[in-house]
Parts: structure tokens; sequence; C-alpha cells
């Protein structure tokens, strides 16, 4: 039987976020459209000023 894990939500977000990211870049590579990061990082912190 699996144990369920009653970890703080801030551990639940990360998991969930890093998880997300792989997920994007694996469906990046995938489909032969690699994301470029320094785009990425450079609209959120555009967006986000």
């Amino acid at each position: 039987m699996l144990r369920v894990y009653k970890g703080n939500k801030k551990e639940t977000i990360l998991f969930i976020s890093i998880t997300t990211l792989g997920a994007v870049l694996w469906g990046s590579i995938i489909v032969r459209h690699p994301l470029d990061l320094n785009k990425v990082i450079a609209w959120m912190l555009t967006y986000w000023q």
C-alpha cells in the first residue's frame, strides 16, 4: 500500500511547477520546436515588472 504524504503547500507547489516545466520542455523537444528559455525568462521579467 502507498502512504499518503502530507507535505506542506510550498513543497506541493514546487513539485507541480518543476513537473510542469519538465513536461513543457520535453514536449517542446518531441514536437521539434525547442523552447528558448532565455526568451521565456525575459518575457516573465518584462511582464511582471
